[in-house]
């Protein structure tokens, strides 16, 4: 991908966006994909129970089993082993819901927690390498570029947290 000037161009599809967001993404996540991935094996998870707990990371509450495998994507019976895992490993909760006790809801506890931010640090140091292979100039251009990016984030965000208050 050919480097582009800043544009503010309303014909840009989501598709070009998209190709060029993660053109962007997968070079910083690739930089650093080596102490990401011996974090994941140093915490014994695979990549079902990583999931989960970005999952439950994300979710901000306790979930149903049934709503987990949905996310995943998996059988309740997967979900249901993989979670088993989980929980004997002291990473998520599990209890009855008060409403309705057949219903399993799993959500993360602080070593849960704990181990989605060791994965993050792991993620930020991977970027950090990135980011120093760069000149002063070329970082410099990067946190420019990026500035307006992050202020779009935060302005889709408090638009999505309105449209779920209404």
């Amino acid at each position: 991908m050919q480097p582009s000037s800043v544009r503010n161009d309303t014909t840009v599809t989501p598709e070009h966006l998209t190709d060029e967001l993660l053109a962007f993404v997968r070079t910083v996540m690739r930089a650093g994909q080596g102490p990401f991935l011996a974090v994941i094996e140093e915490l014994g998870l695979s990549l079902t129970q990583t999931k989960m707990l970005w999952i439950f990371d994300a979710s901000g509450e306790e979930l149903s089993s049934s709503a987990v495998a949905q996310r995943l994507g998996l059988s309740p019976a997967a979900t249901s082993r993989a979670a088993d895992e989980l929980f004997r490993r002291g990473l998520i909760s599990r209890r009855e819901a008060e409403h309705d006790r057949r219903i399993k809801l799993l959500g993360l506890t602080t070593d849960g927690a704990g181990a989605v931010e060791t994965m993050d640090q792991a993620r930020r140091q991977g970027a950090l390498e990135w980011a120093t292979s760069l000149s002063p100039q070329q970082r410099g251009r990067a946190s420019a570029s990026l500035a307006p990016l992050l202020d779009l984030v935060d302005e889709v965000r408090a638009r999505c947290d309105l449209e779920t208050q209404s």
